[in-house]
């Protein structure tokens, strides 16, 4: 992307199943479990992000288990 100037406002992209929960609070982006749906081999965890309009989809091991309000 050699034509974008320094400064520009960019957008990233994050696929569901290359993101990961966990609730150290170390690195990353803090977000809010809205919703939690299992899907036998794995499930996702809609998060909501403070200041953010959009949230993040979570791919998570089919053993985990999320709830609303869990960070």
């Amino acid at each position: 992307m050699s034509d974008v100037a320094d400064g520009s406002e960019g957008h990233r992209g994050i696929r569901p199943q290359d993101a990961t929960m966990s609730v150290a609070r170390r690195s990353g982006i803090t977000a809010t479990v809205a919703y939690f749906e299992h899907l036998l081999e794995f499930g996702l965890a809609q998060s909501t992000v403070a200041g953010r309009e959009e949230g993040i989809v979570v791919q998570t091991p089919a053993q985990d288990s999320y709830g609303p309000s869990r960070r």
